[in-house]
């Protein structure tokens, strides 16, 4: 009996969000070897993932030697790049599209060296047309340059992180006062108290990937939508209180259209954050119905929404994270 070596998949940004949820899955699901691309290969989660069976090599967006020596030998690649550095008020201060932009090319430049058979680039739309959305232009770039590179290729839409109300300040709780231990307030002058937010857990974003990679004629040369779960801030401040049960007080500070449209100066980088907002509101928080200038529209998904529900049923809803990350969201606020 001849056996057949695994294919590889290649995963940058291992260590954060969507790379780690990326890992986990493909691991869990045994099809595919896993490589590990990071600036720190010696580093306490880097000797974790070897440690759970994940090649770690270095790779430095920066270097693009490194990252033709990174995919040497791959199937696949997932790739996540980063338009910001820190998850609170100053990472909107922090944005560097052209930085995004060009390591997203190196990558796609790398991966075409590599003769890389299936490349999924972690995106979001580009920006409609009367607002200046840097980090979706940013990544809009890339996936053009993925799709004009001939490169087999499956763009992954992503959406509003249910792990935003724990990692930004933007959506954190804030405590009323030190008298007042059991309430908190929901202040979230830049999120419309009855605006769309379509949410997924950023957690299940492996399944997505998973499932392209296993069905490569399905999904090369698509687009793929993570289906969201649509809430308003007000939908989520009423289920966290109806989690706690009286335990603890959340009350919402109310955010109409005049004090959102206000909120776009309250500090810098508050522009990029009130732009993307508005994006959402305005296709009411569905990647999928954004209107955009960008030539990638012009591949879209051939699937219907309830196709890319069917890739995980059981998907997480608003209401269920809520209830499992209810001590999480009150230990984060401000």
């Amino acid at each position: 009996m001849v056996l057949v070596e695994k294919r590889l998949i290649a995963v940058t940004g291992a260590t954060g969000l969507q790379g780690g949820s990326v890992i986990r899955y493909l691991l869990e699901d045994g099809t595919f070897r896993v490589r590990a691309l990071t600036r720190k290969p010696s580093s306490a989660r880097a000797k974790e993932l070897q440690g759970k069976g994940v090649e770690v090599v270095f790779a430095d967006f920066e270097d693009p030697s490194s990252l033709n020596s990174a995919l040497q030998g791959a199937y696949g690649v997932f790739d996540r790049n980063f338009f910001y550095m820190f998850p609170s008020v100053a990472v909107w201060e922090s944005m560097d599209g052209e930085k995004e932009t060009r390591h997203g090319k190196a990558l796609v430049d790398a991966a075409k060296a590599n003769n890389i058979q299936h490349f999924l680039w972690s995106t979001v739309s580009a920006p409609p047309r009367d607002l200046d959305i840097k980090h979706w232009a940013s990544k809009a770039r890339v996936d053009d340059y993925l799709v004009s590179s001939g490169l087999p290729r499956t763009s992954l839409y992503s959406t509003f992180y249910f792990e935003n109300f724990i990692l930004f300040d933007f959506a954190k709780l804030t405590r009323a006062s030190e008298t007042q231990p059991g309430k908190y307030i929901a202040n979230w002058p830049l999120l419309l108290s009855d605006g769309p937010l379509g949410g997924f857990s950023v957690t299940e974003t492996g399944a997505y990937v998973l499932e392209a990679f296993k069905d490569p004629k399905k999904w090369i040369d698509k687009n793929l939508y993570i289906p969201p779960d649509v809430f308003t801030p007000r939908e989520f401040v009423n289920a966290l209180n109806e989690i706690l049960g009286g335990k603890a007080v959340i009350e919402l500070k109310e955010v109409d259209e005049e004090t959102f449209a206000g909120s776009r100066t309250l500090w810098p980088g508050a522009e990029e954050l009130w732009t993307n907002m508005t994006g959402f509101y305005r296709a009411g928080g569905k990647m999928r119905n954004m209107d955009s200038t960008s030539s990638k529209t012009g591949a879209d998904s051939a699937y219907s929404e309830q196709v890319e529900q069917a890739i995980l049923p059981n998907r997480l809803t608003m209401q269920k994270w809520v209830q499992e990350h209810v001590d999480e969201i009150l230990a984060a606020a401000l």
